[in-house]
């Protein structure tokens, strides 16, 4: 993987030598409804059981509730909530400033 900096710094890094890591995940128990692991949970445990009947309702339920959310955003003008980006005029932009990560590397 090659990084460009917008100073012109470069950075390689050969993924391939990088450790594996064990994914971490904070429990569903504390996670918010909204959250992914919370939001596909009934689907995980029916294809886990191989019950895709089960699994299959659970996602038509999932894709319901979130027409029902768009249609009522769209209703009222509101727009999507979003986290990690802002919208620039014609372009979307991370919100952290990554020239902050390139004082970092170098």
């Amino acid at each position: 993987m090659n990084i460009l900096f917008l100073k012109g710094h470069k950075w390689s890094v050969d993924v391939r030598q990088l450790p594996v890591r064990q994914k971490s995940v904070r429990p569903t128990s504390i996670q918010r409804p909204e959250e992914s692991r919370c939001l596909w949970q009934g689907v995980t445990e029916a294809l886990k059981c191989n019950d895709l009947k089960m699994a299959t309702d659970r996602k038509r339920e999932l894709e319901e509730r979130q027409r029902v959310c768009e249609k009522f955003r769209a209703a009222h003008r509101l727009s999507f909530p979003v986290k990690y980006f802002i919208w620039n005029g014609d372009i979307w932009s991370y919100r952290s400033d990554l020239r902050m990560r390139e004082e970092l590397v170098s």
